[in-house]
């Protein structure tokens, strides 16, 4: 069983944040920040999670970083511009503190077979339930029993067998991706390299947070998971309120200086 790094700080986390002068924070939104919502415009951040990750920013020691498989646009319009690096897309695209903005193009080849990719399901009358994004599809099932999800998700799964592209699962859906050369993980080594933190912290809940959770691997990082299931982290929280009571301990030791 996977650590809880809010009980008796078993790895240290605390005396290190306390210790820490360039720490580096990096947060997933839905599942971390946002409890998940049928209707995906209507994860909002959970209570208090907006406001203390606000007030982590305003201290001014830590990096924030939030890194989603949404789109940017969207993430700031759910948890607010808060000034902060935002990478959507799973990092096909990102929103730098000074309002510049950054886009991976995609090969024309690949462009197409999303385009195709999504009239297939369309045709079949499922295009609602279609998210396009900035180098995928993410076909979405939350909402309908298991059964009838899992069907659907097969259905789609052979449509797209053919594409050429990567087809992953995600929590509520299938995605197709059109680059499997970016992730979440090498964005998280990017920032690495480029603030070089003397403490990193990733918290997320997916699959695709995995990469992220490896990426830390042998640099000195914590990868913290949101919920159930097998993972590369090294602790573990229950939901999104337990992320929300972790930014807050992560606060009060910024603002001691003491890991209490």
């Amino acid at each position: 069983m996977l650590p809880d790094p809010l009980k008796d700080d078993p790895l240290g986390l605390w005396d290190r944040l306390a210790r820490a002068s360039r720490p580096l924070l990096g947060l997933d939104y839905d599942g971390t920040l946002a409890p998940f919502q049928v209707d995906r415009m209507a994860a909002v951040p959970a209570p208090g999670a907006a406001e203390v990750v606000q007030a982590i920013i305003s201290h001014g020691r830590t990096r924030v970083a939030v890194i989603s498989g949404r789109l940017v646009d969207e993430v700031i319009e759910l948890l607010g511009d808060l000034g902060v690096v935002v990478v959507g897309s799973h990092g096909f695209e990102r929103r730098l503190p000074d309002g510049s903005r950054r886009r991976v193009s995609l090969p024309p080849e690949q462009e197409q077979a999303l385009v195709l990719a999504a009239r297939q399901v369309e045709r079949i009358g499922y295009g609602a339930r279609l998210e396009r994004k900035a180098a995928s599809l993410a076909f979405h099932t939350r909402g309908l029993d298991g059964d009838a999800a899992r069907g659907l998700e097969d259905e789609v799964v052979r449509l797209w067998s053919g594409a050429g592209l990567l087809v992953q699962p995600f929590n509520g859906g299938v995605e197709l991706h059109a680059g499997a050369a970016i992730d979440k993980g090498t964005v998280l080594a990017g920032l690495l390299d480029e603030h070089r933190p003397d403490l990193t912290v990733y918290v997320g809940d997916d699959r695709t947070d995995e990469d992220a959770f490896r990426a830390l691997a042998g640099r000195g990082g914590l990868g913290i998971k949101v919920g159930p299931g097998p993972t590369a982290a090294v602790a573990r929280l229950p939901d999104c309120e337990g992320v929300v009571r972790l930014l807050r301990r992560w606060l009060t030791v910024m603002e001691s200086g003491e890991a209490r």
